[in-house]
């Protein structure tokens, strides 16, 4: 199974990473409008700072604070699989932090998210998400879950992302809804 997950993997992030800019520019501005239909007025909102080719969540994050929705991004801790999510603001200042992700000092205040958009590798139409392979998402959806019953786990991806079936081992977290930039591609569970 670790085999396939490499596979799909390499595969997926290589196509992503061919999509052309001004392409995947368009296909975040849908998909923000999409998402700002979903996320509720007022709720703590969890996101992050794209790399490999992932869908640019930045103008959703702005929009957000515009609108007064509480937005964090996550920071790895190196004693623990389990992301904290830092609020940002519009002056929040980023360095390179693990992996070279974007993140806010950890020193800030940490929030417990209602909302979390989950960037991926591949998706498939049972909610079932492909990441890294380092397991962070998923022990982190995990803890929140019991910490927030109401967590509202939201994938982002291209549509072309979209595998038939996933192979899925037992600590996986499924996500409630992935987001493509086509506008009948809601998958939601």
């Amino acid at each position: 199974m670790d085999n396939n997950k490499k596979f799909l993997r390499e595969n997926f992030i290589k196509a992503r990473q061919e999509i052309p800019k001004d392409i995947a520019k368009s296909a975040a501005s849908v998909i923000t409008q999409h998402l700002l239909e979903i996320i509720p007025l007022g709720s703590k909102v969890a996101a992050y700072c794209p790399i490999n080719g992932e869908i640019d969540v930045g103008g959703l994050i702005a929009k957000l604070q515009g609108r007064g929705n509480v937005t964090a991004l996550p920071v790895v801790d190196d004693n623990s699989k389990i992301l904290k999510f830092i609020a940002v603001t519009e002056n929040s200042v980023l360095t390179k932090g693990k992996y070279g992700i974007d993140c806010p000092e950890a020193l800030l205040p940490e929030i417990i998210p209602d909302v979390v958009i989950v960037p991926l590798v591949a998706f498939d139409k049972n909610g079932n998400r492909l990441g890294y392979g380092g397991g962070y998402y998923d022990a982190t959806l995990a803890h929140l879950r019991i910490r927030n019953e109401k967590l509202l786990v939201i994938g982002v991806a291209y549509a072309m992302q979209q595998a038939d079936n996933l192979p899925i081992h037992d600590g996986d977290q499924k996500m409630d809804m992935v987001v493509t930039e086509k506008n009948d591609d809601r998958i939601i569970r």
